[in-house]
């Protein structure tokens, strides 16, 4: 089970440790991944991973856990910023137990934090057109991933706005 920090606790680990931090977008089917870039400015959309249904045993959700405890492994992340899915109104609804649920399952070594994702699909999908990048499969899920994790790392006051948030 991931243990779940605040925003603000994250930001404190990052700060005092100088590490990496993973993002993940999470849907129904797949998980965008990114990374922070070196100085912690900018999300760098790694790819996605296919979420396979669940089984009694829960094999699919471990190899999930793998995947993304490799990926955290191979960058030196010391957080992950998972987006959480408001509603517009700012409430907690459905997609938000969904995920709720799919991050207290995750067997991460790397604390886990939350952040709003409102919009970031919708900023993912113009930064990959205005990029003129295809929206090839699972390119749109890491490209959410990176505005998620921006979004955290605009809290360390060293990151810059991007071309996710209006560039």
């Amino acid at each position: 089970m991931a243990t779940i920090l605040t925003e603000r606790a994250a930001l404190r680990l990052l700060r005092r440790t100088g590490c990496a931090a993973l993002g993940l977008d999470v849907s129904a089917t797949k998980i965008g991944v990114a990374v922070s870039d070196p100085g912690r400015t900018r999300g760098l959309p790694l790819g996605a991973i296919r979420r396979e249904k669940l089984d009694a045993r829960g094999a699919a959700t471990r190899r999930v856990s793998v995947r993304i405890a490799e990926a955290v492994a191979a960058h030196g992340a010391g957080v992950v910023a998972v987006g959480w899915p408001l509603e517009l109104s700012g409430a907690e609804g459905k997609r938000c137990r969904e995920v709720r649920g799919f991050v207290d399952d995750l067997a991460l070594a790397t604390p886990v934090t939350l952040v709003d994702e409102r919009f970031s699909t919708r900023a993912a999908r113009a930064a990959l057109a205005e990029a003129g990048a295809p929206a090839a499969r699972g390119a749109e899920d890491a490209a959410a991933a990176a505005a998620i994790l921006e979004t955290l790392l605009a809290g360390l006051g060293s990151a810059r706005p991007s071309r996710f948030f209006g560039d």
